[in-house]
């Protein structure tokens, strides 16, 4: 017997948010996703089975929820690399102000 077959006029999900758990964030974090359209699912084919119509919804759901989710954890990675690089420039500057420190001393010192 053949399955049966359905036509989705639209398909809409709005508001829709994801938990975002990671081991680069201290703690899981909720992310709003983009609001998702589908329209005529089935419509060109007489029909869609109802795997073939839940498939043609959820993979626009999971191509949010992964565009999400790599925005946030490329932001994080973004800000902990500028952190790694402001630690190091602060080191550096330690070390310059420590070195011109010494440098002072000693022509005070020849004074």
């Amino acid at each position: 017997a053949e399955p049966g077959r359905i036509i989705v006029k639209r398909f809409r999900l709005s508001d829709a948010r994801v938990l975002l758990t990671s081991e680069y964030l201290s703690e899981p974090e909720e992310l709003q996703l983009r609001d998702i359209v589908v329209d005529d699912i089935g419509a060109a084919t007489g029909g869609a089975t109802y795997s073939e119509a839940a498939q043609a919804m959820l993979q626009p759901v999971l191509a949010a929820a992964r565009s999400a989710a790599g925005e946030r954890l490329k932001a994080v990675a973004a800000g902990a690399a500028s952190d790694a690089v402001r630690d190091k420039l602060d080191e550096e500057a330690d070390e310059i102000e420590k070195d011109v420190s010494e440098r002072i001393d000693e022509l005070l010192d020849r004074g």
